[in-house]
């Protein structure tokens, strides 16, 4: 009895001396136990119900560089427990008769936030990966053929407005029978302005006569 109590004491002497409280040390161990766990799951790409065989997979720790090399053999589906933390996986060799698939897959396995850490052990995550069979891959859509734009169409040239023609003046007549019309006339006028002028220049004399 008094030896069990010696044994206490000199227990709890030495946790205070290492200046370690006994609660951290119990939390400490559970922490110790929180984990993760992927799966990866290798399907048909064009019927995701089959399930492929074969693949082999790389998964690498983003922050470590850690890496890790597995094939899967079961139903296609691996699954691998790892610590906390980012992640990538990619496949390093397809299933037999399918195309290797060069994407990168990203997962983490972190607790969830708004969950009580003190009820998690276990953190999952999944990832699955797609493949084509070799040969039926779609054909690449064929680019449209370059056609020549259309030609821009020139500008009219700017014309002046189309003047208006000037209605032609229709010409004097010289009709010759109007014509000796118009000099009789004339010689007439001239005449019986003489005759008159002669008959006052007359008349201005016999005037003075009298006198």
């Amino acid at each position: 009895m008094a030896t069990n109590k010696a044994l206490a004491v000199l227990s709890l002497a030495m946790l205070l001396l290492a200046g370690i409280p006994a609660s951290a040390s119990a939390q400490t161990a559970d922490d110790s136990e929180l984990g993760g766990q992927i799966t990866i799951i290798d399907v048909d790409e064009a019927d995701n119900s089959i399930r492929l065989n074969g693949a082999v997979v790389k998964i690498v720790n983003k922050v470590t560089g850690d890496e890790l090399t597995d094939k899967i053999e079961f139903n296609g589906t691996l699954v691998y427990e790892l610590e906390l933390g980012e992640y990538t996986v990619v496949q390093v060799s397809p299933p037999e008769g399918y195309e290797l698939n060069t994407r990168v897959y990203d997962f983490s396995l972190s607790i969830p936030e708004e969950t009580n850490p003190d009820t998690v052990r276990i953190v999952n995550a999944s990832v699955t990966m797609n493949n084509i069979r070799e040969g039926s891959a779609p054909e690449p859509e064929e680019e449209p053929v370059a056609t020549d734009p259309p030609a821009e169409q020139e500008a009219p040239i700017a014309t002046d407005p189309p003047r208006a023609e000037a209605t032609p003046v229709p010409p004097i007549s010289k009709n010759p029978e109007t014509a000796d019309f118009s000099i009789f006339y004339v010689i007439a006028a001239f005449l019986s302005i003489a005759g008159l002028t002669f008959s006052a220049i007359k008349m201005n004399q016999a005037k003075r006569r009298q006198r």
